[in-house]
């Protein structure tokens, strides 16, 4: 099953390990967990949901670099996941 996740984490040098040893893991299994990717808090993840349709376009862009969505013949978008899995808590302003 194709996964991916979206999570938060604000120790940047922490989520920066974790992916290093995502990739070894994938590189020497020839295997991957799927698609990662890490925000430093929910109101930066939420922050890229306000764009306009330039943007957006520019987002869709980098998110077919990434393989989170294709393109089909057709011309329409897909996301090919039979799961995203979001992890992140959402906190009270002080």
């Amino acid at each position: 099953m194709k996964r991916a996740t979206i999570r938060t984490r604000r120790d940047a040098d922490a989520a920066l390990s974790e992916t290093g040893d995502r990739f070894i893991k994938a590189w020497k299994t020839g295997k991957s967990d799927g698609v990662t990717l890490q925000f430093e808090s929910a109101a930066a993840l939420f922050r890229e949901l306000e764009r306009d349709v330039k943007r957006v376009h520019e987002d869709v862009d980098e998110l077919m670099a990434c393989g989170l969505v294709t393109c089909e013949e057709n011309g329409k978008f897909r996301v090919p996941y039979e799961v995203i899995h979001a992890d992140f808590d959402l906190r009270a302003v002080a």
